[in-house]
């Protein structure tokens, strides 16, 4: 999922802590089945769970049994698809 990332120096002084906006909609990449698939994830509001992503025509992907990892990547960060 491509999100905002952004550092908050303030919460903590003298650490900067990460903050991920993941609510709203943005890019994501599935990948599943050797395949890549070029998506779009949404999220509501701050306290709704991450549950869906949506193909090019607005279709919510099925993902197959297992283990799932979701990774926040930070908006503008280039993935090579192979």
């Amino acid at each position: 999922m491509y999100q905002e990332v952004t550092l908050d120096p303030e919460t903590d002084p003298g650490y900067e802590r990460v903050i991920i906006h993941n609510q709203g909609s943005g890019k994501a990449t599935i990948f599943m089945e050797g395949k890549a698939i070029t998506a779009t994830w949404k999220k509501p509001s701050a306290t709704a769970p991450q549950r869906a992503f949506y193909d090019s025509s607005g279709n919510e992907i099925p993902f197959v049994r297992g283990e799932i990892f979701m990774e926040s990547i930070p908006t503008g960060t280039e993935v090579l698809v192979k």
